[in-house]
């Protein structure tokens, strides 16, 4: 169990302050944090997983999709929805973030108000921007199995190659 963190550190008047050290709680065994990783992995890498869509070549990405009612008095809107993805992204070097997008009543009509149709390409985005800026580092993969992907997925995908 960690305390999230939106940064690593705060800067003011070109002092750098650093957040104390945490005590970190093991609360599941590793086996069984492992075992969650992977399912959350085949959400992801899945033909028939809900977040397929956020796969990127040479990244490790894992998550789940949530859509929910919003509740109101009485019960629950049959109109109004919230949506989430929440997941992880490792890369070839081992750095590995943990990202979570909520998108609240998404204006758009069916079938935006899946998560898979709003938050999904936000947490994609967001991933390709990390990529981008040299935050993460897709594994190398050879000009051969990106033509591959580019042929199954129906896509014309580059990857970093160095």
């Amino acid at each position: 169990m960690v305390t999230p963190r939106i940064a690593s550190h705060l800067e003011k008047d070109s002092k750098t302050y650093k957040y104390k050290e945490q005590e970190f709680t093991q609360i599941l065994s590793k086996a069984q944090a492992q075992k969650m990783k992977d399912i959350l992995i085949k959400v992801v890498e899945s033909p028939n997983g809900t977040a397929r869509r956020t796969q990127i070549p040479g990244l490790i990405i894992g998550g789940k999709t949530g859509t929910a009612h919003i509740a109101t008095s009485g019960g629950y809107s049959d109109k109004r929805y919230n949506a989430n993805f929440f997941g992880f992204v490792r890369d070839a070097k081992g750095k590995e973030y943990t990202i979570g997008v909520l998108v609240r009543e998404p204006m758009k009509p069916y079938p935006y108000y899946y998560a898979s149709w709003s938050a999904l390409p936000i947490f994609r985005s967001t991933i390709e921007l990390m990529v981008e800026n040299g935050y993460l580092t897709p594994a190398k993969l050879d000009p051969k199995a990106i033509k591959a992907i580019n042929a199954k997925e129906g896509k014309n995908i580059n990857v970093i190659l160095d």
